[in-house]
């Protein structure tokens, strides 16, 4: 499919001028694409083209790939990073409680996590050593956690 026939599906009822800036080129010399009159643009107009839909930069610039674009390198890493989630069986929304403990310990502090971390190690071990400071270290987290929400 030619770039004209993609450059004006992708863009479906969306005004010329919003892919132009994207583009980086005025709205005329898009319409010019799109009518055939532009035989071979600038290279920088079909990347930031691409770009602006999200498509492939080969795709978009070789004639002879075909309709639908492929997915964009950024949806085939979600893709990849989903597929992963689901196989240890992470996929789907965090609950309310996940939540919770995901905000509390984004709000701790590097030394904390990585204190944490080794009190996890050795829980996972077996070990039962260092629990009653782990569970004041997570509080210490909720605590920064509602200070910062308060503060902000």
């Amino acid at each position: 499919m030619k770039l004209r026939h993609k450059l004006r599906k992708l863009r479906g009822d969306q005004p010329i001028a919003e892919i132009a800036r994207a583009a980086h080129c005025s709205g005329p010399t898009i319409a010019d694409i799109e009518a055939g009159r532009t035989k071979d643009p600038k290279f920088s107009i079909i990347a930031g083209a691409a770009g602006y839909f999200a498509v492939p930069l080969d795709w978009l610039a070789d004639d002879s790939q075909p309709w639908p674009p492929p997915p964009s390198d950024s949806q085939q890493a979600v893709e990849m990073v989903r597929a992963a989630l689901a196989k240890e069986g992470l996929a789907g929304e965090l609950d309310k409680d996940e939540r919770r403990l995901l905000a509390a310990w984004r709000a701790l502090s590097d030394a904390d996590r990585t204190w944490i971390l080794g009190c996890i190690t050795g829980l996972d071990a077996g070990g039962t050593e260092g629990t009653a400071d782990f569970a004041a270290a997570l509080r210490r987290g909720k605590s920064r956690e509602a200070s910062n929400r308060t503060a902000g």
